[in-house]
């Protein structure tokens, strides 16, 4: 690198002891800190690498396989973040000018963000690190245009689109503010060469990951925030992450400061683009906080350089720092210890504790029979503490991981032992250390998934609080056939979800047509829509169910209706 640290021989070891705290601090709250449910849901994902998973590239994955192929426990699915985020920090410090060690290790130990990332794997995780490579070596190769820096800058590009598609902003923020790179040749190879590397991905997508990539380009923002919803939720969000006490004060020396070199030309509109995008995406919906990670590297050494040049502000935060990491400490301690009972709104108490418990007295009650739970991440979090494999019921609204592993294929027609809390019409009941568990026994399981339903509509104009007939084309599985209502413990069922266009939720009815006679081939069946009391204009979708639970799927696109005024007698 062009500059090298310019620090004295008792700033590096300030440096390399901090290093060293950092990490023996994140090694302990891995090994005392249950898993996320996320972590355990990635940690599902590691079970079986591939080219992407559902809602995101494979590098968490990978980044999991390898740390848990060296230690199988919490600390083996969060190793990779650990050391990783060592090297996050110290490529950090590189990239500073004002070698001011202190400061910086105020910041940091100050900013929530640093805290989360240094244990905790997700897929933000991979694309922290890929992130910093990026902007440690985009300096480089902004100022020497050679053929080592174009290698580098191909495979970190690469590395950083398998973490997360999150990366391509910082790719497109780097163009944008720096668009001479058009006219090199180098960068053009970079762009092909990166482009042709995540083909895989890419084709990965398009093939299995339809279910994931319809989801978030449709599902994930219906319902648009308001501007008071949004500066809860995306500003303080922010400042939250900067720094319980110091995050004003981060983000507002990020965009005072006057960058002094082109480097940091370049990465100031990187990091306000970022965040401006996020704050303008979440209009659409809810973001997590976590999405801009990107952008701290950039607002880091930014803000570093503003406040070491102001002593008055410099002493501020250096006071602001010290009950900045008793607070943050004080929570890394009740996620590993849960030594104060908390507001129930606030309590994540359930999140990361109790679930070796809960695992080993459902091991016990299925006694080997494959266990079913209504959720993605308590079936990650039973099959990572319980090890056996777990499965999830499909959830419409959010695909998951689950929906492309096929269990309903291998447990069809099995004895299986359902975990769910709402939806079982009869069950029994467990205590545990998570509450109180309804269980249901199902010596028949019945998986409709692979079932399409083909809504035959010749009209979509109806009276308000009118019964309406509905024809539905039924496509089987072409492996078995959907039997027929005497011949099983849980017959299917034909009914639908209803809500306004633009409305929040729905409204499930359960009138239904059962499933009398097998069905082997495709068929049309008729069912009965009660047209709601209020006109309006609503979507319309058919579910195949069982009929003693809910184990249901969304298998119609939505079908528009309008409904009118009843007419009077």
């Amino acid at each position: 690198m062009s500059e090298q640290i310019k620090n004295t021989g008792k700033d590096k070891k300030t440096l390399l002891l901090f290093l060293a705290g950092w990490i023996t601090l994140n090694l302990l709250q891995a090994a005392f800190t249950e898993l996320a449910h996320d972590e355990a849901y990635y940690w599902v994902w590691s079970r079986a690498i591939d080219w992407g998973y559902i809602e995101h590239p494979p590098m968490v994955a990978l980044f999991i396989k390898i740390g848990y192929a060296l230690i199988p426990n919490e600390i083996g699915v969060r190793l990779m973040a650990i050391v990783f985020s060592a090297l996050i920090l110290y490529q950090v410090y590189i990239q500073l000018i004002m070698k001011d060690i202190w400061l910086y290790v105020a910041m940091v130990s100050s900013m929530l963000l640093f805290h989360i990332g240094g244990f905790f794997t997700a897929p933000d995780t991979p694309l922290f690190v890929f992130v910093g490579l990026y902007y440690l070596f985009l300096k480089e190769y902004l100022e020497k245009n050679t053929w080592q820096s174009t290698l580098v800058m191909t495979l970190i590009i690469t590395a950083m689109m398998y973490s997360k598609y999150h990366g391509v902003l910082v790719l497109f923020f780097t163009i944008l503010f720096n668009w001479r790179l058009l006219t090199r040749k180098t960068f053009w190879i970079i762009a092909i060469t990166s482009a042709l590397l995540f083909l895989p991905h890419v084709y990965w997508l398009f093939t299995e990951g339809k279910p994931g990539l319809e989801y978030a380009l449709s599902g994930r923002f219906r319902d648009p925030l308001s501007f008071y919803q949004v500066f809860i939720n995306f500003l303080l969000g922010q400042i939250a992450i900067a720094g319980p006490l110091i995050g004003i004060i981060v983000l507002y020396a990020a965009f005072a400061v006057k960058p002094t070199n082109p480097y940091q030309r370049t990465l100031k509109p990187i990091m306000i683009g970022i965040l401006g995008f996020f704050f303008i995406w979440s209009f659409k919906g809810r973001t997590e906080s976590n999405w801009t990670a990107s952008a701290f590297i950039p607002m880091l050494v930014l803000a570093h350089q503003y406040i070491s040049e102001r002593k008055k502000l410099r002493k501020v935060v250096l006071w602001l720092a010290i009950p900045s990491v008793l607070i943050i400490l004080a929570v890394r301690l009740q996620l590993m210890f849960y030594y104060v009972e908390l507001p129930h709104r606030v309590d994540r108490h359930g999140e990361f504790d109790g679930w070796k418990e809960y695992a080993a007295q459902i091991n016990k009650l299925a006694e080997g029979v494959p266990v079913i739970t209504s959720g993605y991440q308590s079936a990650s979090k039973l099959w990572f503490y319980g090890g056996k494999t777990t499965y999830a019921i499909h959830n419409p609204k959010r695909p998951s991981q689950f929906d492309l592993m096929n269990y309903g294929e291998t447990l069809y027609d099995k004895k299986v032992l359902i975990l769910m809390n709402y939806l079982l019409k009869s069950a029994g009941e467990i205590p545990t250390p998570l509450g109180t568990i309804t269980y249901q026994w199902f010596d028949e399981y019945r998986d409709y998934t692979s079932v399409r339903l083909e809504p035959l509509v010749e009209n979509n104009t109806y009276e308000a609080g009118t019964w309406v007939n509905f024809r539905i084309r039924i496509f089987p599985n072409e492996k078995w056939s959907i039997p027929a209502s005497n011949e099983t413990q849980n017959p299917a069922f034909i009914t639908h979800i209803m809500r306004e266009e633009n409305g929040d939720g729905g409204f499930w009815n359960q009138y239904g047509v059962v499933i009398e006679n097998e069905i082997s081939h495709p068929e049309v069946v008729t069912t009965k829509v009660l047209m709601p009391d209020k006109p309006g204009e609503y979507k319309l979708w058919f579910v195949l169910a069982n009929q003693d639970i809910t184990i249901w799927r969304l298998l119609t696109d939505p079908v528009s209706i309008k409904v009118t005024e009843a007419n009077k007698p």
